[in-house]
């Protein structure tokens, strides 16, 4: 035999190897059921994994942890697709491949589109509420296919009399989406006024006398806006403090638009009138207010991270 023709004897060796290795026929459709429920817990812990990863690990490039779910999902397909049918019967593994294929998607093209809004220097309101739109949505499409695996599973279980062991454990994922979107609720809200803010303070430093005076109610309506919204949202049975850090940060800026960014206005106003005491209570103000507002936004931002770090534990899903 040549040189040739023995290499090409040991890749088929190792083709059928591989075959082998992951072609995989079950008669007994509880074994069946667990070995399709075994690649869906495989995932679960990654998604899982990705979301630890990014409140503990802050400032963490979550490629590589998103990678690693995509990579997990390939496994996945890949070993179901070498699952043999049951009796002719193939719903369960079909219908389990699909929700992975979906899956796949959406930690491609939904995660894609997250990056390139959280990329985006736009940094308005609206903006700010298309990213956590984008992200609610994957939270509820990952939800959401996860119940249909649950369908699937139970329809299975009926078929063939499989008595399934009720899971009392809640829903580690469903939980995690309840905490991140209460999280996003009340960030929103604080951004909402963050945005009208940083319109007047642009309008204010290039002595816009036009517009000051509206950019400042523009923040004041923002706040009521928000101040309304926080206090109709459901205070979460895990937080502590992080409402109430939201709801007070709020009412600082509203007091600020009211108060010291009237008092601004007014010497701004005065153009060519201006003398130099009010260039000195000017720059005492701003000094003042920009020592308050980090101090209200570090208690606001810690407020947040610990509601995060407290109610997603790093034990969560062990």
């Amino acid at each position: 035999m040549g040189a040739n023709s023995k290499s090409l004897f040991f890749t088929f060796q190792f083709l059928f190897f591989t075959f082998f290795l992951f072609a995989q026929k079950i008669d007994d459709p509880g074994l069946y059921n667990d070995f399709v429920v075994g690649e869906q817990k495989k995932v679960i812990n990654k998604i899982s994994n990705y979301t630890l990863v990014s409140v503990h690990e802050e400032g963490k490039d979550l490629s590589a942890v998103r990678k690693d779910v995509l990579r997990q999902l390939d496994e996945s397909i890949n070993r179901l697709k070498g699952l043999s049918t049951i009796k002719g019967d193939h719903e369960f593994k079909t219908e389990a491949i699909n929700i992975f294929e979906l899956l796949k998607e959406s930690f491609t093209k939904d995660f894609t589109e997250i990056d390139a809004l959280s990329k985006s220097k736009d940094d308005s309101f609206t903006a700010m509420q298309r990213l956590f739109m984008a992200q609610d949505k994957i939270d509820t499409k990952i939800q959401t296919l996860g119940n249909k695996f649950l369908d699937a599973q139970n329809k299975f279980a009926r078929k063939y009399k499989i008595n399934l062991k009720e899971n009392t454990d809640p829903d580690p994922l469903l939980g995690i989406n309840d905490i991140n979107k209460y999280s996003r609720q009340m960030y929103l809200e604080y951004f909402r006024v963050y945005a009208a803010n940083a319109d007047f303070l642009n309008a204010m430093n290039q002595q816009q006398t036009v517009d000051i005076a509206n950019k400042r109610k523009e923040v004041i309506n923002s706040a009521t806006l928000a101040l309304n919204n926080i206090s109709n949202t459901p205070k979460h049975k895990g937080d502590l403090v992080y409402k109430e850090k939201t709801y007070q940060l709020v009412v600082f800026h509203k007091n600020l638009a009211s108060k010291e960014y009237l008092e601004l206005e007014k010497i701004i106003l005065k153009k060519e009138k201006m003398v130099d005491q009010d260039v000195e209570s000017f720059n005492a103000i701003i000094n003042k207010m920009n020592n308050d507002t980090q101090a209200k936004l570090d208690e606001f931002t810690s407020a947040q991270r610990d509601f995060l770090k407290r109610n997603i534990p790093k034990s969560a899903l062990n």
